[in-house]
């Protein structure tokens, strides 16, 4: 798991929301919209929860994302 936007390069301001990026070893159905809420509500701030299979198919997305990306957890395995 990690975060990326403006919170990784420490430019946020109060309106902003925190980008964080997470991987699956498999696909977790509609839980994944349970974790992107109880992200919220822990961090008290809204977040854009992404998984980084969604951000690799898109190569300039995931070029700007590898830029800011801080992991804040490592990968389970």
């Amino acid at each position: 798991m990690g975060i990326f936007g403006s919170f990784a390069r420490n430019e946020q301001t109060e309106v902003s929301d925190i980008d964080i990026l997470i991987e699956f070893e498999r696909p977790i159905g509609l839980k994944f919209f349970e974790l992107a809420d109880y992200l919220e509500e822990i961090l008290d701030m809204k977040g854009d929860l992404v998984t980084f299979e969604a951000v690799k198919q898109k190569q300039r997305l995931w070029d700007n994302v590898k830029e800011d990306l801080i992991y804040v957890l490592p990968a389970c395995s």
